[in-house]
């Protein structure tokens, strides 16, 4: 009988472990692409509150610095592996980016 449940149990963690190996797979191959499609889809010339708003609503963070005029979005899911660099005017108006991935 033990021999029997202690099967299972192997069974059953050689899922799981083959689900969390395909999950990580999925998540440094998908996300990527998603932030890549969000950084080609912004235009020069776009409001920066505007693409705020389109970061947050695809689940995305982002850090604003002030003083250099630079938005950076990421996506926790991939670590910060991929990244969009955004440079803005001061009228608040995207003026270069540029997309990175480690």
């Amino acid at each position: 009988m033990i021999e029997k449940i202690w099967r299972y149990i192997k069974i059953i963690m050689t899922f799981l472990m083959l689900f969390y190996v395909l999950y990580i797979i999925f998540v440094f191959t998908y996300y990527p692409k998603k932030m890549q499609a969000f950084c080609d889809s912004t235009t020069i010339g776009e409001s920066i509150e505007g693409l705020k708003e389109k970061a947050d609503t695809n689940n995305f963070r982002y850090s604003e610095d002030i003083q250099s005029k630079g938005l950076i979005v990421y996506d926790i899911k991939t670590i910060g592996t991929s990244t969009c660099f955004i440079s803005y005017t001061d009228n608040g108006q995207v003026s270069k980016k540029s997309y990175r991935n480690d």
